[in-house]
């Protein structure tokens, strides 16, 4: 069994707004090793959400299936 390794560098691991730390915990929670972490991942993301404008939280979820795609 491999190692599992975070998908982030210590730089993008420190979100500086709401926006960013949406987008942390949405990339947590596609690549959490278990589906409990990214549950949680995604809960966290949820409440995140709830401080932001739907217009905001699209934005973040767009740009993240664009660099999913170029995965």
């Amino acid at each position: 069994m491999t190692k599992w390794k975070p998908a982030l560098t210590p730089e993008q691991a420190k979100p500086q707004n709401d926006i960013e730390a949406l987008t942390l915990a949405l990339r947590l929670a596609v690549s959490a090793p278990t589906d409990e972490q990214s549950a949680k991942a995604l809960k966290l993301a949820n409440q995140l959400s709830r401080s932001l404008t739907k217009e905001q939280v699209d934005e973040v979820k767009a740009e993240l299936e664009v660099e999913m795609a170029d995965d």
